[in-house]
């Protein structure tokens, strides 16, 4: 059991396997995991039972491990009682709280985007400082 927020997900398989693996950045854990990243796999959600997921949105991830999708690998479904977080506040209630997972990757992944915006920000205002000042002095020339 754990709470996240789904970071990615991908269709699989065209035979009996087929199905979408869900990847989550983990929250909160109240057992069975301890990371900061998980794929877990559901259905396609047209009568296969699985759960509709969106992107960007956060759950409660009531999981269990299985091969139902060819290799032994965490699944959930919609006839667990996997939820939206928004939804899942009485199960969180009883569940008591979890242990919060840290994400550093994430923090620093920020902090190094935010440096390569600062970098081609700085990049252009040079780059085009550089053109003017070619231009000034070529017109000034010109005009000799």
């Amino acid at each position: 059991m754990f709470s996240g927020k789904v970071i990615g997900a991908t269709e699989s398989g065209k035979n009996m396997h087929r199905g979408r693996t869900i990847t989550f950045q983990v929250d909160e854990v109240w057992k069975g995991i301890e990371t900061g990243e998980i794929d877990i796999k559901t259905g396609l959600n047209d009568g296969d039972c699985g759960f509709p997921f969106m992107e960007g949105k956060s759950y409660l991830i009531f999981a269990k491990a299985n091969d139902v999708y060819g290799e032994e690998i965490l699944t959930t479904t919609i006839c667990q009682r996997t939820n939206g977080l928004a939804e899942a506040s009485d199960d969180i209630a009883v569940l008591g709280k979890g242990k919060v997972i840290d994400h550093p990757a994430a923090a620093n992944s920020h902090k190094l985007k935010s440096n390569v915006i600062t970098g081609q920000v700085a990049g252009s205002c040079f780059l085009f400082l550089l053109v003017m000042t070619l231009v000034y002095f070529w017109r000034k020339n010109r005009k000799r």
